[in-house]
């Protein structure tokens, strides 16, 4: 049996800022290479969400994606792709080529996560590390070509346990996951998203952000809310600290364990893969510094004085409630961008001054993001969102601009009246 097992590193939270690709080569059975390429990402700068060890300097002197592609793709054309939940880094290869306007190829892709998950019964998840200790095989957990062979290796396992000598056979004899649960929320979700349609419960201390903000970002996929620990939820969501503490035991802890024990659809995940989960949502239309500043000359270089008058506009939640009262003054319906979802269109998105330098330097405020991943999801639902993102700066030199215009105006109106007197 051949294929070839593959891993990917993303710099931030856009799915096709790949930093690295893992690879494991599978042949008669047995792993014959595997490789590692270090890539530099676009859009090139490091997120808080990543877990693995890649820093700028170690990928500033790399190739683009483009160039690594002309290398691994005659390598895996042709051949059946394994991943450890293959639907994540399916969309990182898809976002990754879309950067470049390369044809994605279509692969037939396998995943040891879903087929652990059917073989293996009784583990209290199924993350590549815990199914890995299961089977004995050594694996560093942050890095990629060590990911992509223990992935190789996990399914070798899968199919001796099976008994079978192909993953087609495997797929066949291993009847697919299937959603069990109805979407609460509206449809305009990416439908292959791990935490789509799942109920997700969180115990413990979150030291990435708080449980009300956390379960925000499960609805923000289509995911819902368990308001308990029963028999429906699908994720048990532990804390990072208390996850690696060997001597954590509380009441719902210990259900979900023997609720799995008993067969049940659950799996007990740590904050840190519940963060990887969520960066599964594909992002392939970016808030950029250029974007930015493009839209801030064309307000710059408008006339009208009614340019707000009558549109939506966002403000990022760093403004305080005197500027949306400045929009409002202009006849704008103005929001925090924390409402974004709400509205079937919008108009402007301002940002401070503060996060412009700041996505310069290449880091996003949580309101960027925010705002990025809606008109993704607009994208991705049919209903494109048309937006302009502009700075602090331009829109109090509109204000400016306006104000003269308006004096020059009224000034002109009473000189033409005292002629007419």
């Amino acid at each position: 049996m051949d294929f070839v097992a593959i891993d990917f590193e993303t710099a931030n939270e856009n799915n096709g800022s790949v930093c690295a690709v893992g690879l494991a080569y599978v042949e008669n059975g047995k792993i014959t290479s595997s490789e590692l390429y270090l890539v530099k990402p676009v859009p090139n700068y490091f997120g808080w969400m990543q877990k693995h060890s890649i820093t700028s300097d170690m990928v500033k002197d790399a190739p683009g994606f483009d160039t690594i592609w002309k290398i691994i793709a005659p390598k895996i054309s042709g051949k059946q792709l394994v991943a450890h939940y293959y639907l994540i880094d399916k969309k990182m290869l898809r976002e990754a080529l879309k950067i470049y306007d390369i044809p994605v190829p279509d692969f037939e892709w396998f995943c040891s996560y879903q087929f652990s998950k059917k073989t293996v019964k009784g583990l209290l998840n199924y993350t590549l590390s815990t199914v890995c200790d299961y089977f004995g095989i050594p694996l560093e957990h942050h890095g990629a070509e060590s990911k992509a062979r223990g992935a190789a290796l996990v399914m070798l396992e899968l199919l001796k346990i099976n008994k079978v000598t192909s993953l087609s056979e495997l797929s066949k004899h291993l009847t697919p996951l299937k959603i069990s649960q109805k979407s609460l929320y509206p449809t305009d979700f990416y439908k292959e998203h791990p935490l789509y349609e799942k109920y997700v419960f969180f115990i413990g201390t979150l030291s990435s952000f708080s449980q009300i903000d956390a379960i925000k970002k499960v609805v923000d996929v289509g995911g819902i809310k368990a308001k308990s620990l029963n028999k429906l939820t699908n994720y048990l969501v532990v804390g990072n600290e208390d996850f690696n503490n060997a001597e954590y035991q509380t009441i719902d802890y210990l259900k979900a364990k023997k609720r799995i024990k008993e067969g049940y659809d659950l799996e007990i995940i740590s904050e840190d893969d519940f963060l990887e989960y969520l960066m599964c949502y594909p992002v392939s239309i970016f808030i950029t510094p250029e974007m930015i500043a493009q839209n801030s000359k064309e307000l710059e270089m408008k006339n009208e004085i009614n340019e707000f008058c009558g549109k939506t506009v966002y403000f990022s939640k760093e403004f305080e409630l005197k500027e949306l009262q400045l929009a409002g003054n202009l006849g704008a319906a103005s929001h925090n961008c924390w409402e974004l979802n709400e509205e079937p269109q919008s108009d402007y998105f301002i940002i401070t001054n503060k996060e412009f330098d700041n996505l310069i330097a290449g880091e996003k405020s949580e309101s960027v993001l925010r705002v990025e991943k809606a008109i993704n999801q607009r994208e991705l639902g049919g209903s494109p969102l048309k937006i302009n993102c502009i700075t602090e700066d331009a829109f109090h030199q509109y204000l400016d601009k306006r104000d003269k215009r308006v004096k020059e105006i009224n000034s002109n109106r009473v000189k033409l009246n005292f002629e007419i007197f």
